[in-house]
């Protein structure tokens, strides 16, 4: 193996940087993402160095004509390093540096899991943090850098500039390649390194302070967070469950961050567009509902912000039951009773139980569920009201609706089965017949073995 001593110049930052944010440990070794540029060359040198066992991870992304090339390149390096070296050719559909980004990512961790790699190290410096901490400031978001290690992934550079990591190969004389699409301004971030590199180092140094500002306030929203998670939300495997009025409560960046948690917990990626719309749409009204990601949905109970997949009401039958019936409807687990009784009964109403005037129903009802447009008179209220009004102001979950009984005669509802009976259905001193209407849950008898 050829020893390429890069000496304290990039030795000692590493090592710091390493040792700082406790990178590395035990034996295992370390997947190096390998372009064959002067970072990631830089990087390999001097972990080399350094004595940790490395290998190198090469993706190829078949995107340039020179991508083979480059790849050769790259086992020449790892040749002369005298480390192993793992290549992957992927396919980037649709062509765009964020797909590139991410099946490279996936490559990487196949990588990894292959050679029993702990850590993923990539080859960012500080000029790449201080370049991601102008874009996300421009973006309007925080001001925050690229994290020395994040999960599995490190990077030891991150303290170190690109003009040492150039320095560091020229010194060691190993060639490194330059990625023309470096050079093209048309991409963002190019752009915002041509700018930085006219600004000069001054410039530089002051996007690296305004990072470390905005990470240590990432650092508290954090802690705000882990705080508030543990305070209001309620894991489950298919649902999760955050106190309604808690969320609103919260500091709005720490509500949106937990929010972005939430996402993660069922692998869903939410935008910053759509958590600020969930917070403004969500919470303010019981029963609203925003669609997600992957067929999940976000809706707003009566005490609780819910996130999972919508539970879509099935098809219940509808059943027309003739004065004097005992039936079951099964597909409802219920069973319902249509009796007469006497116009002068005393009144017992209750959320499975109620007393109309006969006139009201005559010979038979039928139960069915509700259905968009459904108005009815509530008891005791002022006039008529749409149905999915009084749903929403009853605290009725969006997700339970379709459960709830409807009795109605001919086209009228007479009562909304353990909520309200119609006003017009009530007995008064003027009915001279009277019919008790019942709900009960069936109960099925354990079978006998």
């Amino acid at each position: 193996m050829t020893t390429c001593l890069l000496g304290a110049g990039l030795a000692e930052p590493v090592t710091a940087t390493i040792d700082r944010y406790r990178m590395v440990a035990g034996s295992a070794p370390v997947l190096l993402a390998f372009s064959g540029g002067a970072d990631s060359t830089a990087l390999a040198l001097v972990l080399v160095d350094l004595g940790y066992p490395v290998v190198l991870g090469h993706v190829d992304h078949g995107m340039r004509a020179e991508s083979a090339a480059d790849a050769d390149h790259c086992r020449r390096v790892a040749r002369r390093l005298g480390v192993q070296i793992l290549c992957r050719r992927v396919t980037v559909d649709p062509p765009s540096q964020a797909e590139a980004r991410r099946v490279r990512y996936l490559a990487l961790e196949e990588m990894a899991a292959e050679c029993g790699a702990e850590r993923i190290a990539t080859g960012h410096t500080r000029d790449d943090q201080a370049e991601t901490v102008l874009l996300r400031l421009r973006r309007g978001g925080y001001g925050l850098g690229i994290p020395p290690i994040r999960s599995n992934v490190i990077r030891p550079l991150i303290e170190v500039s690109r003009s040492q990591t150039e320095r560091a190969c020229r010194e060691a004389g190993v060639e490194f390649l330059n990625d023309p699409s470096n050079q093209n301004a048309r991409y963002r971030r190019v752009a915002v390194r041509f700018e930085l590199a006219r600004a000069g180092s001054g410039e530089v140094n002051r996007l690296l302070r305004v990072g470390e500002k905005a990470a240590q306030a990432a650092a508290e929203v954090a802690l705000s967070v882990d705080a508030a998670w543990a305070r209001l939300v309620e894991a489950g495997e298919e649902r999760l469950r955050i106190s309604r009025a808690g969320l609103v409560g919260l500091d709005p960046q720490v509500a949106r961050q937990l929010l972005h948690r939430a996402g993660k917990y069922f692998n869903l990626e939410l935008s910053g567009r759509l958590i600020k719309a969930v917070l403004l749409k969500v919470p303010a009204r019981t029963g609203a509902r925003l669609d997600l990601p992957e067929g999940f949905s976000v809706w707003s109970e009566p005490h609780a912000v819910v996130i999972g997949r919508w539970p879509e009401a099935g098809r219940l039958g509808e059943y027309e039951i003739p004065v004097g019936s005992r039936a079951q409807l099964p597909d409802w687990g219920i069973e319902f009773t249509f009796e007469p009784v006497s116009a002068d009964t005393k009144i017992h109403s209750s959320a499975t139980s109620e007393v109309v005037d006969s006139r009201a129903v005559g010979s038979s009802v039928v139960v069915r569920q509700w259905r968009p447009g459904d108005r009815f008179k509530p008891l005791g209220g002022p006039g008529t009201k749409k149905l999915q009004d009084f749903f929403v102001d009853a605290k009725v979950p969006r997700s339970e609706r379709g459960a709830v009984p409807i009795v109605t005669a001919g086209e009228r509802i007479v009562w909304v089965a353990g909520y309200r009976l119609d006003d017009g259905a009530r007995v008064t001193g003027r009915s001279t017949a009277a019919v008790r209407l019942s709900v009960n849950t069936i109960h099925h008898e354990p079978s006998a073995r």
